[in-house]
């Protein structure tokens, strides 16, 4: 039997358009005893993290890539009577070069090409076209719409301009069988092609779901997208149920004239072997200005480190470090690279002694032990730089009379934290401890929640973007998923059941986000609404297949991710609707594999309501001197 890869694959994060959910996709994977699979979900990567550490764990090997729009024209044009035509191109990352050219052509994508869809152009693609393999896509790719539209010698320009990005090594040309009466005029017209250019046909199944029987839900799902009903005539509708994961001899038995395209999927496959570095961080490049180092050089020489290198590796002297210092004067500030890193150290020690004299008046021993202590797991697992940026912003804010809460969760028990004014609670006083927050075993980030007036949390994720840079700060992204109650009034409108019938079979479902399995299991009127009306059977099954999948981007409350260079070097970004900042497309979850650092930014109402009323007491009680502190 011929080998064969899926290599054209939709996950639900082809929002509302595919549904099949990633442990879905590596269940039935294993199952059919596949051992790699593509994922190219259209114009997006939202779901490339998780695919690739959840086919890692099964035991299968991810090839990720991106099914991208290219404008007809340059990306930049936007007329409505031109551009609104785009076609379908297909590109799977060969290696973590290709993987960085695709996530800056999504990126591109979305914050220059966005047109009605987020697009792309030859010129873009060829600039970025380093560790990529390209197929032609669908009947709407760049060489079958054409075909289709045009004729065949269009198709053949379009296919020369690929072939002078790509090659023949690196171009396979798609062909497809779904049963449309159009693809099979381009399977003649490609395989022609093919033997007359020395070019490889690569089949394909346009999968959006992963059974055949998830057709209907998925039909449902393109009726919630579209705003229409299933009885609607004037809709897009798929030619059939084929759009499933098929099993190798059902792909051997639609291709039984090109058993060179099926056998060409492994050779794409065994051309693409990304493996990614999950474990490395990427701090930002946290600098000092000449000044601050000024001061720091003339506390080192009044302060021998004898204890100041204590849990550095490799330590080096004061003198060693002062004349590091100097030096970074000729570039007029020092950045938190590898080499400067015990500078930074030394910052860090600096800014916890200077705020603990602050604090208490007096270091006493128990104090420079806690401290001490604190240091040791802080500064070998290399922390210095995030407690150092986190200070910083949370100073600015207070030094420009923003609230900010007194700390929360675990990190109110570092007394590192407390020097620094990142929280402003007393873990001695209190009896908080460390390991709570940070110790020796932990190997995972420290994650310091920070409350900040609801009002004016902005302004601080404002002087970060100005701090860092706009192309390496970003928000990030959240999905929003159809769950029980949702899910079963949404399929019911695209049936056209009346309200009040959907109603009252969700108003069965009881309890706090209950599964729909769960929730018939624990209501008598619900089994038997089902067991007495079909109607009610078949919604509560296409809405089983649709539960819980992602239907809508937004942005997370208060996660923002800081990167050391632009950030579509580490992570696929898009535009935020109501800023100029960008918003990662990996969620909160898959983020953090990127290496880049997260950092917590909440407005709390509850300060702003205390602020209010300080200058209400300060304006109208007369006292302005009142200070909650």
């Amino acid at each position: 039997m011929t080998d064969f890869v899926h290599l054209h694959n939709h996950s639900e994060y082809s929002l509302l358009d595919g549904i099949a959910r990633i442990d879905d996709i590596a269940a039935r994977l294993k199952q059919l005893q596949f051992d790699s699979y593509a994922l190219t979900d259209h114009g997006v990567m939202y779901g490339s993290m998780e695919f690739y550490t959840k086919m890692h764990r099964a035991g299968i090997k991810p090839i990720i890539g991106n099914e991208v729009y290219v404008a007809s024209r340059r990306l930049t044009d936007k007329d409505q009577e031109l551009d609104r035509v785009r076609f379908h191109f297909v590109l799977l990352a060969m290696n973590e070069t290709g993987y960085r050219n695709l996530m800056h052509l999504t990126s591109i994508a979305h914050t220059h090409g966005y047109y009605y869809k987020p697009r792309v152009d030859v010129d873009t693609i060829r600039e970025f076209n380093e560790g990529l393999v390209a197929l032609t896509a669908c009947p709407a790719g760049v060489v079958a719409s054409r075909f289709h539209r045009e004729g065949e010698d269009s198709a053949g320009r379009a296919l020369e301009e690929y072939l002078s990005i790509f090659g023949e090594d690196r171009l396979f040309l798609e062909i497809q069988n779904h049963g449309i009466d159009i693809e099979e005029p381009f399977r003649q017209w490609a395989s022609d092609m093919s033997r007359r250019r020395g070019l490889r046909l690569v089949a394909t199944n346009d999968n959006h779901y992963v059974h055949q029987s998830d057709a209907q839900p998925h039909d449902c799902v393109l009726c919630l997208r579209d705003k229409k009903l299933l009885t609607d005539t004037n809709r897009l509708k798929y030619s059939g149920p084929d759009y499933y994961i098929k099993t190798r001899e059902e792909m051997q038995e639609l291709f039984t004239e090109y058993p060179e395209a099926l056998a060409n999927t492994r050779a794409v496959a065994d051309m693409c072997n990304l493996e990614l570095d999950l474990e490395q961080v990427h701090f930002p490049r946290f600098t000092i200005p000449l000044e601050d180092i000024a001061k720091l050089r003339g506390w080192l020489l009044d302060n021998p480190l004898d204890a100041g290198t204590r849990g550095i590796e490799n330590p080096v002297s004061a003198d060693e470090l002062v004349a590091l210092f100097n030096a970074s004067e000729l570039d007029g500030e020092l950045a938190s690279t590898v080499e400067h890193q015990q500078c930074f150290d030394t910052l860090l020690r600096h800014d916890v002694y200077k705020g603990l004299v602050k604090r208490y008046g007096e270091v006493t021993t128990e104090l420079r032990e806690r401290v001490e202590y604190e240091l040791s797991v802080i500064i070998p697992k290399g922390f210095t730089t995030y407690f150092l940026i986190c200070a910083e912003f949370c100073q600015w804010a207070r030094s420009n009379n923003i609230p900010v809460g007194p700390g929360r969760g675990s990190a109110a028990g570092s007394v590192v934290a407390y020097a620094l004014e990142i929280t402003d609670l007393c873990p001695i006083k209190f009896g908080f401890y460390f390991e709570r927050f940070l110790n020796p075993e932990r190997i995972e980030l420290p994650d310091i929640d920070i409350d900040f007036c609801m009002r004016r949390r902005d302004e601080v994720i404002e002087h970060v973007k100005q701090k860092y840079g706009a192309d390496r700060t970003a928000l990030i992204v959240t999905y929003s998923r159809l769950k029980a109650r949702a899910v079963l009034k949404a399929v019911a409108r695209t049936k056209g059941l009346e309200y009040q019938f959907a109603d009252r079979v969700a108003k069965e479902i009881h309890g706090l986000d209950p599964r729909l399995e769960e929730a018939v299991a624990a209501s008598d009127e619900l089994r038997r609404l089902i067991r007495d009306h079909d109607e009610i059977r078949e919604l509560i099954e296409d809405a089983k297949a649709l539960e819980g999948i992602a239907a809508h981007h937004s942005v997370h409350a208060a996660g923002v991710v800081i990167a050391p260079d632009e950030l579509s070097n580490f992570v696929p970004v898009q535009p935020h609707k109501d800023s100029d900042l960008c918003v990662t497309q990996y969620a909160m979850d898959t983020v953090p594999y990127t290496g880049l650092v997260k950092f917590d930014f909440l407005g709390l109402r509850n300060l702003t309501i205390i602020e209010d009323t300080v200058e209400f007491i300060r304006e109208i009680g007369g006292q302005p001197d009142f200070d909650m502190r």
